[in-house]
């Protein structure tokens, strides 16, 4: 048996897309082909689907791409059948008059309780990228931890930034999700990734130390 590439158990494996399908719609999928897959274990595979729907949502809501209203079609979709989520996003939403249109705007925030079940989805997608590019179980090699930009040390973050400038972001699935892999000083890595030009995030990527 092989390893999975997501936790490193040796197990039987099943292709896992990641960025997981869901989150595009059945209606663009023949757009997107080839879709970003990896092989997981029964356990990272079939383990995430109410993060993942949560996610899809989430995401859903303000996506940026070709694909706006098939993406916000497939989110209503979701909020009809998943009722668990449609209390949420009715409860946390609050609109707001656009100055330029006139409309009622809608916003929505995360309440705390499911930021983390939101950014392990994020982490999965991460942790998909990771062996996509170095072949590596990241759990195995690092510890991953998200952190804000604006919230680190300022030579930190201009040791992130410096490693950024000049560089092509790398894509999948149609360049809905792009990232970068920054080296830090030492062993360790910074992951940047942006979902649909709406979402950015940085996860550091701690090197192991092994006794």
């Amino acid at each position: 048996m092989k390893k999975c590439q997501l936790c490193g158990k040796q197990d039987k494996l099943t292709k896992e897309h990641l960025p997981q399908r869901s989150l595009y719609p059945k209606s663009i999928r023949s757009k997107i082909v080839p879709f970003n897959t990896l092989l997981a274990c029964a356990q990272c595979n079939n383990g995430s689907s109410d993060s993942d729907e949560l996610t899809k949502v989430i995401i859903g809501l303000i996506a940026s791409s070709p694909w706006t209203d098939e993406i916000y079609k497939s989110v209503g979709s979701t909020l009809s059948n998943n009722k668990r989520l449609d209390r949420l996003v009715d409860e946390n939403t609050r609109y707001e008059m656009n100055g330029k249109s006139g409309e009622n705007i809608g916003i929505f925030k995360i309440p705390e309780e499911y930021k983390s079940e939101f950014i392990f989805s994020i982490e999965r997608i991460v942790k998909g990228l990771f062996f996509k590019e170095f072949k590596q179980v990241l759990i195995s090699e690092f510890d991953i931890s998200l952190f804000l930009l604006d919230k680190i040390h300022p030579s930190l973050k201009v040791e992130i930034l410096d490693g950024m400038k000049g560089r092509e972001l790398m894509s999948v699935n149609a360049n809905s999700i792009e990232y970068m892999f920054v080296k830090l000083q030492g062993s360790n890595l910074v992951c940047f990734i942006q979902l649909f030009k709406s979402f950015n995030f940085f996860f550091v990527l701690n090197k192991k130390i092994l006794a």
